[in-house]
């Protein structure tokens, strides 16, 4: 941890601060302190202290005044997130044996800014990237390229955990391509590793939805007269069915028919209603 900041209004008295341990009690086992003769409350060196927070480890910051006049003794002041337990979570004082929040002790809230700045030394990552990835839409071709930064090349691609759409699959460069099969959602994980000894690795999880485009039985990408008369020659002379059948029923009556084949014209033609797939 490098600095320590606390900035608002208060008595021009000596004060300690207190770096301490963060479980959801207070007061809990104090890190560090630091003494600030002139009462100052701004921003205080504490890189020499070599006060060392792990990832992940929580930590708040209070103090108290040095001189216990004119606070009473064991007076402590404590400043908190959403993570404390005082009322409404409010900053607040310790005074003769009990808890108590700023307004209930002087009759008025206070607002403070407290700032903790930590420093960590340089680690080797490798990550992933994007963090999200585009929907796709059943039929229609879909390509994505993942990309791998930090670490050393090559890197190894794989799927972890999930399952990507069928008809879509993840090279050894990383990259998704296909077409897919089937509408729906779908939820995977992808990792990649690096060459380096020790080796470097990422996980990254993506969220794909698989869609159809309403009408498009002739899977084009387009709704075009196209779409009727493949739905007509699927009816009437054994052609091929819509790759994907719900994008062929565009009246929505669950069924693939001349009905479908008509409204589309329709909607094409005359201004008809909009399609209506399932």
């Amino acid at each position: 941890m490098s600095t320590v900041s606390v900035t608002g209004q208060f008595p021009d008295v000596p004060v300690r601060i207190y770096i301490w341990e963060s479980d959801g009690t207070y007061p809990t086992t104090a890190i560090d302190s630091i003494d600030i003769p002139d009462g100052e409350l701004r921003l205080i060196d504490v890189s020499d202290r070599n006060i060392t927070v792990a990832a992940g480890q929580d930590f708040h910051v209070g103090f108290s005044l040095i001189d216990t006049n004119p606070a009473p003794p064991e007076t402590l002041w404590i400043y908190m997130d959403n993570g404390g337990e005082m009322p409404q979570n409010r900053s607040g004082l310790y005074d003769d044996g009990q808890w108590k929040t700023l307004s209930e002790y002087y009759g008025t809230d206070y607002n403070f800014l407290i700032r903790a700045e930590t420093r960590g030394m340089s680690v080797a990552t490798v990550a992933i990237s994007p963090l999200t990835i585009p929907d796709g839409t059943a039929g229609m071709e879909y390509d994505m390229v993942l990309g791998a930064a930090g670490g050393t090349a090559p890197y190894t691609w794989s799927i972890t955990s999930g399952a990507m759409p069928d008809g879509i699959v993840l090279d050894a460069e990383g990259k998704m391509s296909g077409i897919p099969a089937e509408v729906g959602d779908y939820h995977f994980t992808v990792g990649v590793s690096d060459a380096g000894l020790p080796g470097l690795s990422d996980f990254q999880h993506y969220d794909m939805a698989v869609g159809y485009i309403c009408g498009n039985a002739a899977n084009d990408n387009s709704i075009n007269v196209a779409d009727a008369v493949f739905i007509i020659n699927y009816i009437f002379k054994g052609g091929p069915p819509p790759a994907i059948l719900d994008a062929g029923d565009a009246n929505c009556d669950r069924a693939i028919n001349i009905a479908d084949a008509v409204y589309l014209i329709n909607y094409i033609f005359q201004g008809g209603p909009a399609l209506c797939c399932p």
